[in-house]
């Protein structure tokens, strides 16, 4: 664990995804999305949660009718504005006067300080930004519990003129700001240089509580942050899955068990046993977003914890700290050990466990390795197809160990048939080998992949009492070497997302053959198996 004496003692967790994060390109967030997503907040322990502007849009005035002091268990919820406009004060200043026209315990407000926005956007003197700044940050003291000055392009205007800088953030500390916030707006400011400046604010300002919010255009804004919070800042802002206007925001999902996990720093409800939850919360605000986590992010990815190479598995199977910083638990993740042409015994036996299979010998495991290796070769990604591993497994263990149920494609072929009004029309034919029975259907259809399913379906109707549908879908198509095509696709199976892999010669084959496989994979892995029929026993 990091020390250092210029740590705070407690870190204040601010969230704005609904504000900086619904500025997201592709990202639209309802009345009840915003609803939602306070909550998930709440119930993790944020401690302040920026809703939006008032007056800015008609959903987020919607939003300030409901919301009250009262609304959160944990978290304070913030309303957001800017400070009054030039030539008015707060009272004359009706966009000012809708931004602060909100029942929460606190408001958050943006001021320049920088002094090329002070005299070429807003066109005016440095003298009255000061006075803009004072009036707003008093006038809005008397009426909220807590008043935070997001100080807007602060390095640049810092880095630019420290005395402009500093006079701005002495003018909102006077008028009362408790937080002052060091915005990299641009989020071109590197951790060296947000360390330098926080040490020179220190020796001017060493009472003041400073926050720091980031953009992570050179994607630095969660090292600005840890950078920041070195220096004694006791604020940090940021969102989930860090998405926001260009490039995004500092990323709560890795910011907050930074800190947590390697600084000891603590919010009011957020510490090392919250953090048990971090995942989950982050996955069911991507999905309100409608905005998957890459899974490459840390902590919270679907990749974040996953081991491919043989030398890595052998390794963490024995000592998880060999290749994991912190344990997948922590933050509500799962470690996943792929099955690959990299893979060696010790990945194999694993894997064999977490499906049932004890106390496998060194021949079974062997031939299933030798296996995995060929269809990888051939090109089948079975790292990237868990369904398709599965299935591998089951056949083999089925047919080797005189298992009850043993399923195999024997024969499939497609024709391509065209009508005199020139649209396309398919012949399939499949043979399944169903407990050495051979069960053979043959139909035709306009659409492949629905014909496929009705003869599938028909034969598995009619080697067992029941079979359900499944709903299938092509997620993409790969054109290999010798043209030779892979397909994915994806089923949900007890609420979970599976995927199939399969190669063969052309697209069509490819796509009849996954879909054949996810119904064979159903047979082997559902929970109670389904009573055989006279026919195929």
């Amino acid at each position: 664990m990091i020390t250092n004496n210029s740590l705070p003692s407690i870190v204040e967790f601010y969230d704005t995804t609904l504000r900086d994060g619904a500025q997201t390109r592709g990202i639209q967030f309802s009345l009840q999305d915003k609803l939602n997503i306070i909550d998930l907040l709440d119930d993790f322990g944020m401690d302040i949660i920026e809703c939006g502007w008032n007056g800015a849009n008609a959903t987020d005035t919607d939003l300030y009718k409901i919301i009250s002091k009262r609304h959160c268990k944990n978290s304070e919820l913030a309303a957001f504005t800017s400070s009054c406009s030039v030539g008015k004060t707060p009272e004359t200043d009706i966009r000012f006067q809708q931004g602060v026209n909100a029942n929460v315990p606190v408001i958050t407000m943006f001021s320049k300080f920088w002094d090329f926005q002070i005299t070429q956007t807003l066109n005016t003197t440095i003298e009255h930004n000061l006075e803009l700044i004072f009036k707003s940050v008093a006038y809005c003291k008397s009426r909220f519990d807590k008043v935070i000055v997001d100080a807007e392009h602060f390095f640049d205007g810092y880095k630019s003129s420290p005395s402009i800088a500093i006079s701005a953030i002495k003018t909102a500390l006077d008028a009362g700001a408790d937080r002052l916030v060091l915005c990299d707006t641009n989020g071109g400011t590197l951790p060296t240089e947000v360390s330098s400046i926080l040490k020179q604010l220190n020796t001017h300002f060493d009472k003041a509580s400073f926050g720091i919010h980031c953009h992570n255009d050179t994607d630095m804004a969660v090292a600005n942050s840890i950078a920041a919070v070195e220096q004694g800042v006791m604020q940090v802002q940021g969102t989930i899955n860090g998405i926001g206007e260009r490039c995004g925001n500092t990323n709560l999902c890795s910011l907050i068990p930074n800190l947590t996990i390697k600084y000891g720093l603590n919010g009011k409800y957020i510490n090392k046993t919250k953090l048990s939850r971090l995942r989950h919360m982050a996955n069911s605000v991507s999905s309100i977003c409608h905005r998957l986590i890459p899974p490459t992010q840390p902590y919270v990815g679907d990749h974040a914890f996953t081991h491919k190479a043989g030398v890595h598995i052998s390794s963490v199977l024995k000592y998880p700290e060999c290749y994991e910083h912190v344990s997948p638990e922590s933050v509500g993740n799962n470690r996943h050990l792929p099955i690959s042409e990299q893979s060696g015994r010790a990945a194999m036996k694993y894997r064999l466990k977490k499906m049932g299979y004890e106390n496998i010998d060194h021949s079974t495991c062997q031939n299933l390795l030798k296996q995995v290796k060929d269809r990888c070769y051939y090109g089948v990604l079975l790292d990237d197809a868990d369904a398709s591993l599965e299935l591998l497994v089951h056949q083999h263990m089925h047919v080797h160990h005189e298992w009850s149920v043993q399923v195999a494609l024997e024969h499939m072929s497609i024709t391509e048939i065209h009508s005199i009004n020139s649209e396309s029309h398919y012949r399939l034919e499949v043979a399944m080998n169903v407990n050495g029975e051979i069960i053979f259907y043959r139909d035709f259809g306009v659409d492949l992949q629905t014909l496929c399913h009705k003869i599938v379906s028909k034969i598995f109707q009619k080697a067992f009492y029941s079979y359900s549908r499944l709903t299938i879908s092509v997620d993409r198509v790969d054109t290999l070497e010798q043209d030779h095509k892979r397909v994915f696709i994806s089923f949900v199976q007890n609420r979970k997302v599976h995927k199939i892999c399969a190669v063969e010669h052309n697209e069509m084959r490819a796509i009849c053959r996954a879909i054949i496989d996810v119904y064979i994979w159903k047979i082997y892995v559902q929970e109670q198996p389904l009573g055989l029929s006279e026919v195929a026993q």
